[in-house]
């Protein structure tokens, strides 16, 4: 279990490719969540537009070459694969961070926009953005010599991060802190540019340190050295309503992760990976469905997780504890819950609710 363990901090990122998709999202409540088919769509839409207020999540609007919502906006060409004048929100307004992104093999792809994901396929690599409060953008490769060519706003500054195994680095610009991870690659840092070349099948991820729903800088700061560490494997977002749920969900590190229920009081997933051990799963919950001032409990396979905090957390998926165990941070208006699961090789099943 261990040495799964350090396998995974080498090749963190690298690891996301096992997965059948690296980004699965869930778009629709489960059919018998929504009456009239005439009305599932309104219902859907209301849905993702209250997480866009409750700060959560929201569906991009793309048109003409234009994708904005309210988390991150941004150009994307289709004759070149490239997106431009990348935004992202802060609590001071929408402000720029990348001047440009291109993807290596992504010309001539047509992306497909559903609700908060922005996904483009070409041959030999992927594109994903998502619209929550980290504006998360993934890139896996599927082949050597690919490239992926970034260049961020004036001012920007760029270092090499320290703390975790895969090759990492911070940016600041504009008030923004992002961190950038890639695995398999060779990156050259030319002042605010950074040419990154996989040498071997590998992936790259980028996202901010959210301004909204904060949990505080240094619990994300250990959220973010543990994605880059292959502790997390996946992070999903819900907001659940008796008419209905949406969710959104990420794979950072090959645990695909299935939301089958959310409703006040009450969430339910699925989680599972292709490799031996455990992973944790970050959950971000909206508090109209989990709400605080109850108590909250978690269980995994119908057992009770240890109540713990962040750092014992960490470490027992660092050392392949064979209990269960979870985390809660509270925000503003949503709940983030680091679940720990000790083995995810079969089906896992986590349940969190009010009791």
């Amino acid at each position: 279990m261990a040495m799964r363990k350090r396998t995974i901090a080498i090749l963190a990122l690298a690891v996301m490719l096992v997965a059948v998709a690296m980004v699965a999202l869930t778009l629709t409540p489960p059919s018998d969540q929504i009456i009239a088919q005439t009305s599932e769509q309104e219902q859907i839409d209301q849905l993702w537009k209250d997480g866009e207020g409750t700060n959560l999540f929201g569906p991009f609007n793309y048109s003409d070459g234009m994708a904005t919502g309210k988390f991150i906006e941004f150009n994307y060409s289709v004759d070149d694969g490239a997106m431009t004048d990348v935004r992202m929100n802060t609590t001071n307004g929408s402000v720029p961070v990348i001047s440009s992104l291109s993807v290596a093999g992504l010309s001539s792809a047509m992306p497909n926009v559903t609700g908060p994901l922005f996904r483009v396929d070409g041959n030999n690599a992927s594109l994903f953005v998502h619209n929550n409060p980290t504006g998360l953008i993934a890139v896996p490769s599927s082949s050597p010599g690919m490239e992926i060519d970034i260049s961020f706003a004036d001012g920007a500054e760029i270092e090499r991060s320290s703390g975790t195994q895969v090759m990492g680095f911070n940016i600041s610009v504009n008030g923004v802190e992002l961190w950038l991870g890639v695995s398999n690659a060779n990156v050259d840092m030319d002042g605010e540019r950074l040419l990154i070349t996989f040498d071997d099948v590998g992936a790259m991820i980028m996202l901010q340190r959210p301004m909204f729903e904060s949990v505080g800088a240094a619990e994300e700061s250990e959220i973010v050295n543990a994605i880059g560490n292959g502790l997390i494997g996946s992070e999903v977002w819900v907001l659940g309503r008796d008419n209905g749920y949406v969710n959104e969900v990420a794979v950072l590190n090959s645990v695909d992760t299935n939301i089958t229920a959310a409703e006040p009081g009450l969430v339910t997933l699925e989680a599972s990976a292709s490799f031996q051990g455990g992973s944790i799963i970050v959950v971000n919950v909206d508090k109209e469905t989990i709400d605080p001032n109850a108590t909250r409990t978690v269980t995994v396979n119908d057992e009770e997780a240890e109540n713990a905090d962040i750092a014992t957390v960490l470490s027992s998926a660092s050392s392949g504890n064979a209990s269960s165990s979870f985390a809660m941070l509270d925000g503003v208006l949503t709940t983030k819950f680091l679940v720990y699961v000790p083995d995810l090789s079969n089906v896992s099943t986590i349940t969190i609710e009010n009791t």
